[in-house]
């Protein structure tokens, strides 16, 4: 059983920032392998990121971007699952950040019951996931039209142009630089080949199952 709501609280930050950190190699749109060497640095980006944008959603810190939370609880009110949107500038039109459900939770309709408050209330949906999660996504009504850096774009609703997207820089965290400066100084300069290697591999695979999708003259890339 689970229940599906709109508002979060404080308390309910980390445990968010904690599922996506499971899930982070699928939801960073890099190549990243959990045990690698750089993990730590996708963590500690991906972990500013949704954390800004939900204390923008909680207190309009960075000017209330039109983010929006969708959280699945069980019934002791915790965290399931959590889908992150954002309004862009078109206003029937948003995009989904980061979605994740707590791994023995799935295959109960949750990120399905997290999608529906925003296929109420837009036309157009936009996201881009993992090669993997392509198939969970077409279940669910998206089509892939393209490539967005190394994961696949797909769009649920009307085909009509992209809004722009309000986006919080993290880079300047502190959290970001020190985790940067770390990965410099630590990471072995093969772990970086290696990384740009599969980032090259992911990319042509991307190619080949869109080419087998859509002309390729009908295609979004973008890097």
């Amino acid at each position: 059983m689970f229940t599906i709501d709109n508002n979060i609280e404080e308390r309910d930050v980390q445990p968010i920032i904690r599922l996506a950190l499971e899930n982070f190699a699928d939801l960073a749109n890099k190549v990243v392998r959990p045990s690698s060497s750089t993990g730590f640095l996708c963590k500690a980006i991906l972990s500013a990121e949704i954390g800004a944008y939900l204390q923008d959603i909680l207190t309009g810190y960075y000017g209330n971007l039109g983010g929006s939370i969708i959280v699945a609880r069980n019934l002791e009110a915790n965290i399931l699952g959590f889908t992150l949107g954002m309004e862009s500038s078109s206003a029937d039109h948003c995009g989904i950040s980061y979605a994740a459900v707590q791994k023995d939770s799935r295959k109960q309709g949750i990120l399905r019951a997290m999608l529906h408050p925003f296929q109420q209330r837009y036309q157009t949906i936009d996201l881009s996931c993992h090669p993997k999660t392509v198939s969970i996504y077409q279940a669910l009504g998206f089509r892939p039209y393209g490539r967005q850096a190394v994961q696949i774009a797909m769009r649920w609703g009307a085909p009509k142009p992209q809004g722009i997207m309000p986006t919080i820089n993290v880079e300047s965290f502190e959290s970001v630089r020190v985790a940067h400066a770390t990965a410099y100084r630590d990471v072995p300069q093969k772990d970086w080949n290696s990384l740009v290697n599969a980032r090259d591999t992911r990319i042509r695979e991307i190619m080949k199952f869109l080419g087998g999708q859509l002309p390729i003259q009908h295609l979004s890339i973008t890097d």
